[in-house]
């Protein structure tokens, strides 16, 4: 049996947006990706991941 490595996920929520990132959960907490949902409730609302 294999097991993935262990994440974290933070979620950050704002009035029109909601930022997010997942790390890799060991002593340096190197982020794997990072990413936006801007201007939530209007009809140029974008999400960017990096």
């Amino acid at each position: 049996m294999t097991f993935a490595a262990a994440h974290i996920l933070t979620i950050n929520g704002g009035s029109s947006s909601i930022k997010f990132a997942l790390f890799e959960a060991n002593a340096l907490l190197r982020p794997v990706l990072v990413g936006e949902v801007a201007r939530i409730g209007q009809p140029q609302a974008t999400l960017v991941v990096k």
